[in-house]
């Protein structure tokens, strides 16, 4: 559409605005919380390929990250634009604080506009996995085993709050990551 401004004269030569289009869709669908992963520099957000339904029947233009640094009490959130619509993840290394906590909260967008934000999703924190203790035995009898470690490696940028013990007989074969022998919780060491 345009519009020409008009008096009692007549309309002003010349006096048409641009041409602008205008598109007959509605906003794409409000988006699930985002799923996010963290490193000690970098928060990951996790996109998708929406659907024609998702996009209430209008092309993709890509997204709206709003990201919120939760450690600081202001609620304020940074907007990036994320322009690239085959991208199924978006990573943001900017202004991350190694041992923050972070939270995402997402919009789609369209030729005919964004969506409403997304639920929030996190908070997650800005830090890896910590290091490895050194592991040694500090006795044992025949139906007892009282082990001890030491830790004197990075915390990964989170506080440890605990230790997960794993009892193997031969020495090869170990519990799965997720199915501990034992745990130590309520450490909150550095």
């Amino acid at each position: 559409f345009k519009v020409s401004a008009v008096n009692g004269v007549g309309t002003g030569e010349g006096a048409d605005s641009d041409p602008t289009g205008i598109y007959c869709a509605p906003i794409p669908l409000t988006p699930a919380a985002p799923v996010l992963t963290a490193t000690a520099t970098s928060v990951t957000v996790a996109l998708y390929q929406p659907t024609n339904i998702q996009l209430s029947s209008s092309s993709h233009t890509g997204w709206r990250i709003l990201l919120d640094d939760a450690n600081d009490a202001d609620n304020t959130y940074d907007e990036i634009a994320v322009y690239d619509t085959t991208v199924l993840s978006y990573t943001i290394t900017s202004n991350i604080v190694t041992g923050n906590y972070y939270r995402v909260k997402l919009k789609l967008c369209s030729i005919a506009g964004c969506s409403t934000e997304s639920d929030i999703g996190g908070p997650i924190i800005a830090a890896s996995p910590p290091a490895a203790p050194t592991a040694y035995t500090s006795a044992s009898t025949d139906t007892t085993l009282t082990v001890a470690w030491q830790f004197s490696g990075s915390n990964g940028g989170a506080i440890i709050e605990g230790w997960y013990v794993y009892i193997s007989t031969d020495g090869e074969t170990w519990p799965a990551t997720n199915a501990p022998s034992d745990t130590v919780a309520d450490v909150n060491t550095m």
